[in-house]
C-alpha cells in the first residue's frame, strides 16, 4: 500500500524540464546534417534510411517531451529559414539539415509522410528501416495507410 502511493506520488510531481539551449539544437542539427553526409557518400540504395532514422530520433524524443514544433520552428530559425504558421517537425529537420539541391519539397514531402506513418504504426522497438522495407519501401509508407494490402499490415 506505502509503494503504490510512493508510485502514484512520484507520477504526479511536477518534473522541471531539462533547458534545451540554442547551442544544444544546433549540436542536434549538426549531428542529423553529418549523417545526411555519410548516407549521401555511400552509394547503397538503402542509406538514406540511416538519415531518416536520425531525423525521426531527434523529433521523437522532442514529441516526447511535447516540444517538437516549439523545437522545429527554432531550428528553422536558427538555420535563417522561413517558416509559415503552420511547422511540421519532420519537415522542419529536414530542411535544416538536407542538401537542398538534392531534396526539393516533393521529395521531401514523401520522406515527411513516410515518417509521419511511421510515428503512428511503427512498434518503438523496431528499426526505421526494417520498419521501411517491410512495408515495402518509402513509396509505399508515404502512400495512403488504407491502401496497405491486408499482406502488409502495420506493426503495432
Amino acid at each position: 500500500m506505502l509503494v503504490q502511493t510512493i508510485n502514484e506520488n512520484r507520477r504526479t510531481q511536477f518534473q522541471p524540464t531539462i533547458p534545451y539551449g540554442n547551442d544544444a539544437l544546433r549540436s542536434d542539427l549538426i549531428r542529423v546534417r553529418e549523417v545526411w553526409r555519410q548516407s549521401r557518400r555511400r552509394h547503397h540504395r538503402f542509406s538514406v534510411y540511416e538519415y531518416l532514422a536520425a531525423v525521426f530520433d531527434l523529433v521523437m524524443v522532442w514529441e516526447k517531451e511535447h516540444r517538437a514544433v516549439d523545437r522545429a520552428k527554432r531550428a528553422l530559425r536558427i538555420m535563417g529559414l522561413e517558416s509559415g504558421d503552420k511547422v511540421e517537425p519532420f519537415s522542419a529537420i529536414i530542411k535544416c539539415t538536407s542538401s537542398r539541391k538534392k531534396v526539393d519539397a516533393k521529395l521531401r514531402s514523401k520522406w515527411v509522410r513516410a515518417l509521419m506513418f511511421a510515428a503512428e504504426t511503427k512498434a518503438p522497438s523496431e528499426p526505421l528501416g526494417h520498419f521501411i522495407q517491410r512495408i515495402g519501401g518509402i513509396n509505399k509508407c508515404a502512400s495512403d495507410p488504407s491502401r496497405l494490402g491486408p499482406s502488409q499490415p502495420p506493426a503495432r
